[in-house]
């Protein structure tokens, strides 16, 4: 079930239950990048991101986020995607990619007029050209306000908007912070697990070669290994490694009259890992937990007479020289995590406070989780209905809209 919800994303929270959803996804509007709504729209002054200084916009989104806290499992995850700003002064205020838009002088300018675009002056104690660090002020002021934060990850986008600058490196990332309600927390790790490097990927690295940097020795094959590539995997572990703190993926193009949604390769692993695949007690809404066996493959180097293990990036396995260890995780079985009376598990429940074109919703339906999705702009809602149709098809069950 998908529900689409209009109204301030502080409204709208506040109309939901205490602890009713498990993971929440969310992206809020970029400060001084630009509005969603016209100049004239009767909730106008609703819109986040336009605040006259960055530590109103701060304040705005740690209320916001107060309320999702409440909202939130006490064993789920807030997954927060924000980019930094700059002050660009006199003309405008940009995103700290530029101003990342595409847009020709004449096309802003009658955004400008509409009220779309923002065009203040330098932002009041920063000076021009200053990056204004909002990613990091939010993190801080989250953690103050009682949010555990757990994991700073970079989206790294490797085609990233084109800059005109010469005085500065191209800004080609964004944070994607992890928040969580305690210390211990639902988190999927074997379900976003990524392969482990292959050391055919760096061939100075793995032919330990002149040009090869520190540590990159250490991935190429020994013994009677070989690099063709069918036994890698093998040798490896079918598990892959924990999931880094880089993530690269290509911003996607979208068609839509929405022009800021990040692409669903960005969060499928914030779903994948908040909420569990089996879905939780219909009764209490514990998720269910997944059980899994761990198998270490050890290896020994060819001399001691017996097929050598591709090196593992680690400390070698404890009293035996020149082995190396990978793991195999495999998954066996899903448990619930309750005393309720045996059941059939239901859907976990995601949510995105600023929904927009509706990715995390379309996400979530594709991985067979339930959505809530909160915009102010009743057109951005129809948008997100229209895209979910097109690509959930009758995985799109639409519970009713509400007006807050």
């Amino acid at each position: 079930m998908i529900r689409l919800l209009t109204g301030s994303a502080l409204d709208v929270l506040r109309g939901l239950p205490s602890e009713s959803v498990h993971c929440a996804v969310t992206s809020p509007p970029y400060y001084r990048h630009r509005s969603y709504l016209p100049k004239h729209h009767p909730l106008k002054h609703l819109e986040l991101g336009q605040e006259p200084t960055p530590d109103l916009f701060v304040g705005h989104l740690v209320e916001v986020f107060r309320e999702l806290r409440r909202v939130l499992r006490s064993d789920g995850l807030f997954w927060l995607v924000i980019g930094d700003s700059r002050s660009n002064g006199p003309r405008r205020s940009e995103s700290a990619g530029g101003t990342g838009d595409g847009w020709g002088t004449q096309h802003r300018d009658r955004l400008i007029a509409d009220g779309q675009v923002h065009d203040h002056h330098s932002i009041p104690g920063f000076r021009r050209k200053e990056l204004i660090g909002i990613p990091w002020m939010l993190a801080f002021a989250l953690r103050s306000d009682g949010w555990y934060l757990r994991a700073e990850n970079i989206w790294h986008k490797p085609a990233p908007m084109p800059e005109s600058v010469q005085d500065r490196t191209t800004y080609a990332h964004e944070q994607i912070f992890m928040f969580s309600k305690r210390a211990h927390y639902y988190y999927d790790a074997t379900a976003i697990r990524e392969p482990y490097s292959d050391p055919r990927e760096n061939k100075a690295g793995a032919a330990g070669g002149k040009t090869a940097m520190r540590g990159q020795a250490a991935l190429r094959p020994r013994g009677n290994m070989d690099q063709s590539g069918t036994n890698i995997e093998r040798y490896y572990g079918a598990g892959g490694r924990n999931k880094r703190t880089v993530w690269t993926v290509q911003p996607s193009p979208y068609k839509g009259k929405h022009c800021a949604t990040f692409p669903a390769a960005l969060i499928r692993p914030c779903i994948a890992a908040g909420t569990s695949e089996r879905g939780c007690c219909p009764t209490c809404g514990a998720p269910w937990r997944r059980e899994t066996s761990k198998k270490s493959r050890r290896g020994t180097d060819r001399k001691e007479g017996s097929r050598a293990l591709v090196a593992f990036p680690g400390p070698p396995h404890r009293g035996l020289k020149n082995h190396e260890t990978a793991v195999e995780v495999a998954t066996i079985g899903w448990s619930p995590t309750c005393k309720c009376t045996p059941h059939e598990p239901v859907p976990c429940t995601v949510i995105d406070p600023f929904g927009g074109a509706g990715t995390t919703a379309i996400e979530a339906g594709r991985q067979l989780r339930d959505a809530i999705l909160i915009d102010l702009d009743e057109a951005s809602i129809e948008e997100a209905r229209g895209r979910l149709v097109r690509e959930l098809g009758l995985l799109a069950m639409f519970g009713e809209a509400a007006v807050a």
